[in-house]
């Protein structure tokens, strides 16, 4: 049996439209204009989920490197060479998923599939990027580790329950997800200069 049956339901996911905003800094002052500018020079005949996909494989790409040389707790060494590799694959997740949206405006392919698949990208995300933040600060496999992991999912988990209820996600000044994303690829940086001890 599929799980949209209805087709009140079907026809509410061919007739959605996204209705959200982001008023952090680094994206009014960051990412916006350079996705923008970006979006300018790629191609129409990219599809926006592909754009979506190329993101989300910025963070799956260092997951697997990280599982398969570093193993799968959440104990170090994390090597200097990998935090600058992972801060500049976030970067580029973080600006795939700016530009992602920005194409489907631009080719006129936005589609309630296309949000299910950039959100559903986005909540893997979440929980990808948390653990290799506990592995990066040797947090260890544990109780801390673990409600750093359900924090994170969580606040995602009620954001996107707020925009099917109240029907938009606006985000607001220094929010998790653009200005966090600074503070992220920050913390990679910082890790990968002084070292993961650091922290």
């Amino acid at each position: 049996m599929p799980y949209i049956y209805e087709e009140e339901h079907k026809e509410a996911l061919r007739t959605h439209k996204y209705h959200g905003g982001d008023n952090g800094i680094a994206y009014l002052w960051f990412y916006n204009p350079f996705a923008n500018k970006l979006i300018e020079y790629t191609p129409e005949w990219i599809a926006p989920n592909l754009i979506t996909l190329m993101g989300f494989m910025n963070v799956i790409g260092p997951v697997i490197i990280s599982y398969t040389i570093m193993g799968p707790d959440l104990y170090g060494p994390v090597p200097k060479w990998f935090c600058f590799f992972f801060a500049w694959c976030y970067f580029w997740y973080r600006m795939f998923d700016e530009m992602d949206g920005k194409q489907a405006r631009k080719t006129g392919n936005g589609s309630g599939l296309g949000l299910l698949f950039d959100h559903g990208c986005d909540a893997f995300t979440v929980g990808l990027v948390t653990t290799l933040a506990m592995k990066n600060i040797s947090n260890g496999n544990n109780l801390l580790s673990m409600l750093n992991l359900a924090t994170t999912s969580t606040s995602f988990h009620l954001a996107t329950m707020e925009e099917y209820y109240v029907g938009t996600l606006i985000l607001p000044v220094c929010n998790g997800v653009s200005d966090g994303s600074i503070a992220i690829i920050s913390f990679f940086i910082i890790s990968g200069i002084y070292g993961p001890e650091f922290w």
